[in-house]
């Protein structure tokens, strides 16, 4: 979308709440009693305050994988496949505006689960719901396909008759003691349809976006990469029938960034070195000055290379400040990003992340135990009386 005769385009940003760095394998030894315990696991209140970050840049989405939750793909856990929306529903009454994607494993979630998680989120964010799907994950049992999930999460906002909905609602907030009273005036009254993200890195992926989804991030390391891929993906797309204007197609980016060009770089060769590879991988990356990012993603959008980015920092928060405080300032201020939120009329602000209290000893199962009883004084003698 770009303004008649100024040369400018709508950029569309998210961001990544896990840093590469934090994404290194194993590189601190992990005592044995936390062995359970994944590395480089967040607590909530951190992941709180970076997703708020990341509303002071008005950026559109957030993206939230398990390993925020602490249950990472690598760790032993037995997963649900809903951790990520489940954190996601936490986060939400902290943060305003900005739209909220948890990953979704296809292989590992049920149809009914993935309804009801995503619709405690709608009522928890006001509408400010997404997800993010994802087909291959090698280490999991074979289960749902990604049409399928797609197909039900559809079919149940599209659905014309609003009792399906409203009853998979009620449920949710049984089950979650939500309530619509309960969001302070941040309940909105049309439903809105989850925002689908996907990654296209794959023919399979690539198609079901081209049906199904409002956002395919892809991975290109070249902008005539990039070029391509948007332009397979919008033909796809009209070839089904959609509107390819409705497809927005965004670039994976990971960024280092710093204010003196040559510390970016030292930092990026520290990363590699401890990561033993390329830093983005097969993926676009930006190493330098934030005002010089903001100028090279411009010409990317311009140059229909893509209609935006998913910023991977390298460190967070350092990057993530950068680019909120830096980048996305320039970018508005050029007319290709927005400027602020466009808040539902009497909403009320963020919260502060509810913190769960620590559960008190379980009480042993039976009956009380009975008082100590003091055995009565022989006849003929008196009780002893305290002195006063």
């Amino acid at each position: 979308m770009s303004k008649p005769g100024t040369g400018v385009r709508r950029m569309f940003l998210g961001s990544e709440l896990v840093g590469s760095a934090d994404k290194l394998p194993s590189r601190i030894e992990v005592e044995e009693d936390d062995a359970d315990r994944p590395p480089h696991s967040p607590d909530l209140g951190q992941v709180a305050r970076l997703a708020r970050l990341a509303q002071r840049g008005v950026l559109d989405f957030v993206s939230i994988d398990e390993t925020l939750a602490g249950n990472p793909p690598f760790s032993g856990r037995r997963r649900s496949g809903l951790d990520a929306i489940r954190l996601a529903t936490r986060l939400a009454p902290a943060t305003e505006g900005i739209f909220l994607a948890p990953l979704v494993r296809a292989s590992w979630v049920e149809p009914s689960g993935l309804l009801e998680a995503l619709i405690t989120l709608e009522i928890a964010s006001a509408g400010r719901h997404g997800w993010e799907l994802v087909l291959q994950d090698g280490a999991a049992p074979a289960g749902h396909t990604g049409e399928l999930l797609t197909a039900v999460v559809q079919d149940t906002w599209s659905d014309a008759d609003p009792l399906t909905r409203l009853a998979a609602s009620a449920r949710a907030t049984r089950r979650r003691k939500l309530s619509w009273a309960a969001a302070e005036g941040r309940a909105h009254l049309r439903p809105r349809h989850p925002v689908q993200v996907m990654r296209a890195d794959t023919p399979e992926a690539a198609a079901l976006a081209a049906e199904k989804a409002d956002v395919a991030r892809v991975t290109a390391r070249t902008h005539a990469q990039a070029a391509s891929a948007r332009s397979a993906l919008r033909e796809a797309a009209a070839d089904r029938g959609r509107d390819p204007s409705d497809l927005k197609v965004l670039v994976d980016l990971t960024v280092t960034l710093a204010d003196v060009p040559s510390h970016a770089e030292a930092r990026k060769d520290m990363i590699e070195e401890l990561m033993g590879r390329r830093l983005g991988g097969a993926g676009a990356r930006f190493v330098g000055t934030p005002s010089a990012l903001a100028g090279w993603c411009a010409e990317w959008v311009l140059a229909d290379g893509c209609d935006g980015f998913t910023f991977l920092p390298t460190s967070l928060p350092q990057d993530l400040i950068l680019l909120v405080s830096v980048v996305a300032p320039t970018l508005a201020e050029a007319g290709h990003t927005r400027r602020a939120y466009r808040l539902p009329q009497g909403a009320a602000g963020p919260r502060a992340v509810p913190v769960p209290r620590p559960r008190p000893p379980a009480r042993p199962r039976g009956r009380e135990p009975a008082a100590p009883q003091t055995e009565p004084p022989p006849r003929g003698v008196a009780p002893a009386r305290s002195s006063p």
